[in-house]
């Protein structure tokens, strides 16, 4: 009887509570009184003793409540972008709340846009604060936003007057046909810039030159993914554009599809279509010579052909093989270029090998800074075209070109 009346007990403690849906509470306020940003962007402020200024883009803000405009903060229909400054991320954190008249909860938050000019400061310090709160997740994604400063891209938010982190979600999506890019998470690019022996590497976006118009007829500016941001020690050193960051999508495993145009033994264009990229990395240790050699499976389908000629037959798909290995190689000797050149190791050379020689490593890794530009690297690809798809011969393929 005694487990009964506790039973009965608890379920009326319980329906009360859910009963009592308008003062539901996270971390002590009242879901009403909480603001979710879902994307933040963060720059460098010029402003006496401010040093940093937050642009935090809130999507899907409902009407109710509050004035339409508020100093610091511009509400849309869907959007309410708003900033504030302080001489620490923390202190313009708090700024926030005079602003958006909501306590902000982290909890939420999909996007860490780094303007270029803070990125190049010092990353960590516009970070620790993301990394140190309890409230934060470590899965957000960090970006890095090229020639622009992260406000400017909250901005172009607002004139959408849509979810930003809905969009940028999409955009990255959609980058991922190309492998052009690839998401970095908060957890991620901390490890990276963490470790002592390689570079870390971010995602860049940029403001397209060109503009669109939004429901209301207002011009504004596009957003698309623009290759990858390169740090070492902390700090911006430069972009891999597109056809770099697909190199090292190639080295590192994180080509998901892409696609390659090439001519055929005519000259015509044939589109092919990679579904498959696996490379792996085998090293050797001597002295102080290391030596790297990439080996990697490319296989591909033909997906588009400009002319009626039949292509499909040994000598020709041998041809486009060759070509499409050609291709791939030159986009990896591109960004290993990049990386000898600024010596910043984001290739993963040095992790592999630490996993493949770990007791050379300890002889090797206090002077991987001098041996890292003077590695050797060997590129051997396995290229294979398999499929056409739904057609053997193009369209009037009896006819003579």
């Amino acid at each position: 009887m005694q487990k009964i009346g506790f039973f009965i007990i608890c379920l009326v403690f319980l329906g009360a509570y859910l009963l009592n849906y308008d003062k539901l509470v996270i971390g002590g306020n009242e879901l009403v009184n909480i603001s979710f940003p879902g994307v933040v962007a963060i720059d460098t402020a010029h402003d006496g003793n401010n040093k940093v200024m937050l642009s935090v883009a809130v999507g899907k803000v409902s009407s109710a409540g509050g004035n339409e405009k508020e100093q610091g903060s511009e509400k849309s229909d869907e959007v309410m972008a708003i900033k504030s400054k302080g001489q620490t991320v923390f202190e313009a954190n708090r700024q926030l709340t005079r602003y958006s008249q909501k306590d902000v909860n982290w909890g939420q938050n999909d996007y860490i846009i780094i303007g270029e000019e803070a990125a190049r400061d010092n990353v960590l310090k516009y970070l620790e604060f993301f990394i140190r709160n309890h409230e934060n997740r470590l899965t957000v994604d960090v970006v890095v936003a090229k020639g622009s400063t992260g406000e400017e891209i909250t901005e172009a938010a607002r004139f959408n007057k849509g979810d930003l982190a809905e969009s940028l979600s999409n955009l990255f999506d959609d980058a991922g046909a190309l492998s052009i890019t690839r998401r970095i998470d908060l957890t991620e690019f901390i490890n990276q810039l963490n470790s002592r022996y390689s570079a870390a590497i971010a995602p860049s976006l940029k403001l397209n030159d060109s503009v669109a118009k939004n429901a209301d007829n207002e011009p504004h500016p596009l957003l698309e993914p623009s290759g990858m941001a390169v740090f070492k020690n902390a700090r911006l050193i430069g972009f891999l554009d597109e056809i770099q960051s697909r190199g090292l999508n190639y080295i590192t495993n994180n080509i998901m599809s892409t696609v390659i145009v090439v001519p055929d033994i005519n000259g015509n264009l044939v589109s092919l279509e990679v579904l498959k990229a696996k490379a792996k990395l085998k090293t050797k240790v001597e002295s102080d010579k290391v030596s790297i050699i990439i080996e990697l499976s490319l296989a591909s389908n033909i997906d588009g052909i400009s002319a009626s000629d039949d292509i499909i037959k040994k000598e020709s798909l041998k041809d486009l093989e060759n070509k499409q290995a050609e291709v791939v190689r030159q986009e990896i000797e591109s960004v290993i270029a990049f990386a000898k050149e600024n010596n910043a190791d984001f290739l993963g050379f040095g992790d592999t090998v630490f996993h493949q020689h770990p007791v050379k490593w300890e002889k090797t890794k206090e002077k991987w800074e001098e041996i890292f530009p003077q590695t050797s690297v060997e590129i051997k690809i396995k290229s294979k075209i398999e499929r056409s798809y739904n057609i053997f011969k193009p369209i009037r393929s009896w006819e003579e070109s």
